[in-house]
């Protein structure tokens, strides 16, 4: 006979030892996991998810085809032809988001590099895709309505003789479009992990940055709102219709994507961890069978 059995404290002493020894598995678990002994290719910033890029790929040539349809079809209605960007652009953001975060634009893939929401060679991949994506979807377009009226329609022209003001106004639109991406899209990664919220986190994103698109699209006729290098790319390399101010698509997005992120990074939020990282200690608290069940 035993007190101790009587009043229940030794099997409350033997759950104490299970999890004692379930955290020793777990600590050698992440041993095991740890960037030294795992393999290159396993490596959150080095992963690259063929998936997402292929998505990346076709979703940045549908955009693309939108963008030069709307601009060749309703040319001589701008309100309108920027009301089926908006449109095709918050379709595309709903029903792609989930695979691969519908970026379809380098700004923003390199806004997302650097605070960390991308790996690496997974953003480079993004980038690449998006640039094929974009010579896919003006190719179609280029069939369908003929090369001239792709330079026409579908390419962008700067109204300003002074191309450093069209530099400043693409670096504001783009600075405010990732912005609100940062506000609404990747502050979605954070909502509750239930699988049936995933419908209602990605139309939380979709509608504001379809509706920012319109805005600066409004507001962008100095520049025709470019926002994004390979809404330049994919037009100017099938019509051959290189400017001196071409430069201004591709180094506007760029500075103002960079400015947008460190003003997340530093200003916006706090200190974080990686995206990649199996569990953000402040935020998410898991039982340890959950942890082990979820390391392989």
């Amino acid at each position: 006979f035993s007190p101790l059995e009587e009043s229940g404290e030794t099997s409350s002493l033997i759950r104490i030892g299970e999890q004692q020894v379930q955290h020793e598995e777990l600590d050698n678990a992440y041993k095991r996991k740890s960037f030294v002994v795992q393999k290159l290719w396993d490596r959150g910033d080095i992963k690259v998810n063929l998936r997402a890029v292929l998505c990346e790929f076709i979703g940045t040539a549908m955009m693309m085809f939108v963008v030069t349809m709307s601009g060749i079809v309703m040319k001589d209605d701008r309100l309108a032809g920027i009301i089926a960007l908006g449109l095709g652009i918050l379709a595309l953001i709903h029903g792609l988001s989930p695979i691969s975060g519908a970026h379809f634009n380098p700004a923003v893939t390199l806004a997302a590099l650097i605070t960390r929401h991308i790996g690496i060679m997974n953003g480079f991949v993004y980038m690449i895709a998006q640039a094929l994506g974009s010579i896919l979807g003006c190719s179609l377009s280029l069939l369908l309505e003929g090369v001239d009226e792709l330079r026409a329609g579908g390419a962008l022209k700067l109204m300003d003789e002074n191309p450093w003001r069209g530099l400043l106004l693409e670096v504001l639109l783009t600075f405010f479009l990732i912005t609100v991406v940062y506000g609404c899209g990747f502050k979605s990664l954070h909502f509750p992990g239930d699988p049936r919220l995933k419908p209602f986190t990605s139309a939380f994103s979709a509608v504001p940055v379809a509706g920012c698109i319109i805005a600066m699209s409004l507001i962008g006729k100095r520049t025709g709102c470019g926002m994004n290098p390979v809404r330049v790319l994919g037009p100017e390399l099938l019509t051959n219709n290189w400017n001196k101010s071409s430069w201004v698509y591709y180094i506007g997005p760029i500075v103002g994507a960079s400015l947008a992120a460190f003003n997340y990074e530093f200003i916006m939020t706090t200190k974080r961890n990686n995206y990649w990282q199996l569990i953000d200690e402040e935020k998410v608290e898991i039982q340890p069978q959950e942890m082990k069940e979820g390391l392989f």
